[in-house]
């Protein structure tokens, strides 16, 4: 088999997997919601959105172990603003999505203040192992205070009773197991073919490998479109996963190895600010809460203009 088909074929086989086993994880994380009588949105978060997020997880943490904590950054941050203006653009532009009262009162907030947070710790260009393990404490108060909020909040999934809680746990572990190893085929497939016809390797970098540890993300909000509570389990999927990257993504590298980082990143730190704002300011235009496809245009419009400044930015001289 010549490389460039086996590329093709990666490419192929990623997306089935991809789309299976997001398939899969959103089933029984449904069933798992169902049985913890957890809302959609509270499954959303700790399940889809923290278990999502292992594909940038395992990228910063190579990133610190190679004493390149600025990808570790700049992973987390970029799969942040992905998740917020291509994620939610998309699957807006699919359906619209709904929003309760509490996204806005409570995960909004959290967001924000979590990334200001971060924001404040990167001041002078270096991350301690003191700063690192207050994020990851932070990140666990964060879960236990959702789990709770969540228990005592309303509406239950509706998911058939055919899956018991030891077959959904064990499928929830192997879909994100499946769903992780899959946007890494497609994304090495991607990554391949287009050097093969002379693309930037920097510009895949910048984009490919960006949206490709965001695909799980992705695949897990398209599949979730087809079930009653797919808003609230796509809306607790991107707010879980963007307090997973803020918290965990940038606390974890900064102890395995405290680095610096290069002031750049604010400018994108600052664009993540924007989006989570923008977000909540596009919700509040339609009562109830809700994303509208005229609001997913512009989310999108947002990341192809991102995009295009970060080209720019790549090829400009250092």
């Amino acid at each position: 088999m010549s490389p460039t088909l086996l590329h093709v074929v990666a490419i192929i086989g990623g997306f089935i997997a991809l789309a299976w086993s997001a398939d899969r994880l959103v089933e029984s994380a449904c069933a798992l919601a169902r049985h913890w009588s957890m809302p959609s949105f509270a499954i959303g978060v700790i399940i889809l959105g923290f278990g999502t997020s292992l594909p940038e997880l395992l990228v910063s943490a190579a990133a610190a172990a190679r004493g390149s904590g600025g990808i570790a950054i700049g992973n987390a941050f970029g799969s942040n603003i992905a998740n917020l203006a291509m994620i939610l653009g998309i699957s807006a532009l699919i359906a619209p999505l709904f929003a309760d009262r509490l996204l806005l009162r409570r995960d909004l907030p959290l967001i924000l203040f979590s990334s200001a947070g971060v924001f404040m710790a990167l001041s002078d260009l270096a991350l301690s192992r003191i700063e690192g393990v207050a994020m990851l404490i932070t990140l666990i108060l964060v879960i236990g205070w959702i789990v709770r909020s969540g228990k005592a909040s309303a509406p239950i999934i509706d998911a058939p009773d055919t899956m018991g809680v030891p077959f959904a746990a064990a499928l929830t572990v192997i879909s994100l197991l499946a769903l992780s190893a899959s946007a890494w085929v497609l994304v090495w497939g991607c990554s391949e073919l287009a050097r093969t016809f002379g693309v930037s390797e920097l510009l895949i970098g910048l984009t490919l490998v960006a949206i490709g540890t965001s695909l799980p993300e992705l695949a897990a909000s398209v599949a979730s479109l087809r079930r009653a509570e797919g808003s609230g389990l796509i809306l607790g999927n991107v707010v879980g996963s963007n307090l997973f990257n803020t918290l965990g993504v940038v606390g974890l590298p900064a102890v395995i190895r405290p680095f610096v980082v290069d002031g750049a990143l604010f400018e994108d730190s600052i664009i993540m600010l924007a989006l989570t704002a923008g977000l909540g300011m596009l919700l509040l235009l339609r009562s109830p809460l809700c994303l509208t496809r005229s609001g997913a245009i512009m989310l999108l419009l947002c990341y192809i203009g991102y995009l295009g400044w970060n080209a720019q930015r790549m090829m400009m001289p250092t």
